[in-house]
């Protein structure tokens, strides 16, 4: 691997992982690797149709190697933002879905780039269906911390709007205590929005999800936050 890495002679270093790929005692992730670092030297060699060919490769012999699911992710992006074509921008979305998919505490930073990805979509929605399908693959979890922009993706009605809202039940349905008190303070703060019905009406159905899921727990929710609601009312009477 070192050697790989450092040597500046890439003929030999392709040799060099040739042969390592063709070695008996190489286990399928690590030959699913060696075809990962021969993406990388036909990409400093300028034989991209080669690079693309080897990412193919190693998702055949290893199709949960998430680091080559983000070099080719890495690849189809470059791609993207020379070309300017959706094609390379689906692609894009489904290599850094995948890339979280099967490596999710090393990756989630890469959430950042789908939603920036998101935003370049053409008007027959491609990126957004691209997306639509791997969404349910990866873990509720890393989608907490974003909440904030998941909201606010909903209230601006951005491009990601139909993506955030997905995602926003699928958060309610397994994680309503964390989501519960953000839909209460966005809601009750969007009241003067232009687009206060539309907004309403994807809340409420959020609200839905919830209650249905886990009503016991959004009973409870409930009267804690008429609970809080009271007691501010009696503090500002007392003062």
């Amino acid at each position: 691997m070192y050697r790989l890495h450092c040597h500046f002679d890439y003929e030999n270093a392709m040799k060099i992982a040739n042969n390592a790929i063709n070695h008996e005692l190489l286990g399928i992730e690590h030959k699913s690797e060696m075809h990962r670092l021969k993406v990388l030297l036909n990409q400093q060699m300028g034989r991209l149709e080669d690079a693309n060919n080897e990412c193919i490769e190693a998702l055949k012999i290893c199709d949960t190697n998430w680091k080559c699911w983000h070099t080719w992710a890495l690849y189809c992006f470059k791609n993207f933002m020379n070309l300017k074509q959706t094609k390379w921008a689906e692609q894009t979305i489904v290599c850094f879905t995948n890339g979280i998919k099967y490596k999710p505490h090393k990756t989630r930073l890469l959430l950042a780039d789908i939603f920036w990805m998101l935003t370049q979509d053409d008007r027959q929605k491609t990126v957004q269906k691209a997306f639509d399908k791997l969404i349910d693959d990866l873990p509720v979890w890393i989608w907490i911390l974003w909440i904030p922009q998941l909201l606010a993706a909903i209230i601006k009605n951005r491009q990601e709007s139909n993506a955030s809202f997905m995602i926003l039940k699928r958060i309610a349905k397994e994680y309503p205590q964390v989501l519960y008190f953000y839909l209460k303070k966005f809601k009750a703060t969007t009241t003067s929005h232009s687009g206060f019905e539309t907004i309403s009406m994807y809340f409420g159905e959020v609200f839905e999800s919830m209650k249905n899921s886990q009503p016991i727990l959004f009973d409870a929710l409930e009267l804690f936050s008429d609970f809080i609601l009271n007691l501010n009312v009696s503090l500002i009477k007392v003062q």
